[in-house]
């Protein structure tokens, strides 16, 4: 995947989330439940 199809792909979820950075984003995820925390990064 290219550097500008990431970052197309990256604002889509974004707006689609009402969001407006990617740590929004981690945090949402984080507070789902959604990480694997035995995983490392």
């Amino acid at each position: 995947m290219s550097v500008p199809t990431g970052k197309a792909h990256g604002s889509r979820i974004l707006a689609k989330l009402d969001l407006n950075s990617r740590v929004q984003i981690a945090l949402l995820t984080h507070d789902a439940g959604l990480l694997d925390e035995d995983e490392p990064t």
